[in-house]
Formats: C-alpha cells, sequence, structure tokens
C-alpha cells in the first residue's frame, strides 16, 4: 500500500515531505486490495510498484506519521471485512498487534539484493547489483530508525532466518502451522518481512 502511495507520489512529482500537499493527497487517495492486485484509485498498479525506484519512494513516504496512520486505518478495516494474509514492516506491532499467528521473516541483505535483482532484470529494467544492494541497505536504515512504527522484531514473533533455499519451500515451512489451525478457526496469518 506505501508503495502504491509512493507511485503516485511520483506520477504527481511531489516531494517527500509533510504538508498540507500530503494530507490533501491521501484524502483523496483510494487504495485496496482485491484478488491478488494492489488497486490505486481504480487502477491496478500490482507489476508498476515493484520497481527500485517505488520502493524507495515507499520507504520516504512511509515515515511520515500521518501516512502511516492512514495506511494503518485502511489495513484494519481491510482486515475486519475479509479474510486477509498480510505482509509488511508494521504489520505484527502496529496494525494487527494481537493477531493470533506472527512471522518474522528476513535474510541478509546480499541474498535479498540477488533476489531483486533477477527480478529487476527478469523485467527487464537496468540496474546494477551494487545499486540494488545499496538500495535495500538504506531502506532497512530508514524503516528501522524512522520515528513513527519503526520495524522490528516483537518477541512474539516467530522469527525464520530466510537464505539461499527457494522461497516457496521456505514459506511452506514458516506457514504451515498456521494455515493447519486456521482450518479450524477464522485467526489472521501475517508476516512482517524484509525479503
Amino acid at each position: 500500500m506505501y508503495r502504491a502511495l509512493g507511485l503516485k507520489m511520483l506520477r504527481l512529482g511531489m516531494e517527500m515531505k509533510d504538508g498540507p500537499k500530503l494530507r490533501k493527497l491521501l484524502d483523496e487517495t483510494s487504495i485496496d486490495f482485491r484478488d491478488g492486485d494492489i488497486i490505486l484509485d481504480g487502477e491496478i498498479v500490482s507489476r508498476l510498484i515493484r520497481t527500485q525506484e517505488v520502493s524507495m519512494a515507499a520507504s520516504g513516504c512511509s515515515a511520515f506519521p500521518i501516512v502511516r496512520e492512514k495506511m494503518v486505518d485502511v489495513q484494519q478495516k481491510m482486515g475486519e471485512s475479509k479474510s486477509v494474509i498480510m505482509d509488511g514492516r508494521d504489520i505484527c506491532e502496529v496494525v494487527f498487534p494481537n493477531a493470533r499467528y506472527k512471522y518474522f521473516i528476513t535474510a541478509e541483505p546480499e541474498e535479498r539484493a540477488k533476489r531483486r535483482y533477477k527480478e529487476l532484470i527478469d523485467k527487464g529494467q537496468k540496474i546494477s547489483y551494487e545499486e540494488v544492494l545499496t538500495q535495500i541497505r538504506q531502506r532497512d536504515l530508514n524503516d528501522s530508525t524512522r520515528a513513527a512504527s519503526p520495524m522490528k522484531k516483537s518477541s512474539r514473533r516467530r522469527a525464520f532466518r530466510h537464505h539461499s533455499h527457494d522461497c516457496r519451500r521456505g514459506s511452506k515451512t514458516y506457514l504451515r502451522p498456521g494455515f493447519k489451525k486456521r482450518r479450524k478457526s477464522s485467526a489472521k496469518v501475517l508476516r512482517s518481512y524484509m525479503l
């Protein structure tokens, strides 16, 4: 969702700073998740938000308390209206602090950079591995030191360090306990991650 807002700010050429313009933008912006897609003001933007430029814009705009308040409100209403599996850097601690199942999944910056670099190259984007690694490290720093809802691991979450094995196999390992029990309950399964 932060990526969608970051995309909109980039499109409008807006500076990453708080103020009346940002507040007006939030009031005029609609973001939803439907059928596996992120919808920004009625437009499916799932593919458009996966660039490094948008990643950095998302990290930038997410530092503003007013943005986080708006997004948390939207996410909580979404969780109340439908069954969801959410991931994000503050989902477990801020958005759904009382969720029954929580997972903190991470990997070394170098491993995450390899995956993201391959993803971007496969999509035809021109970028170097070093640029991707630098941006990932900067985003981690931004997100873990911001004043509003900094990313952190709680003792109430199951923590996994994800290395070189494939994501699909890893996800089965991480989520199996939650999904087994979810068949008997309506509890949400949430992930907070750094992949």
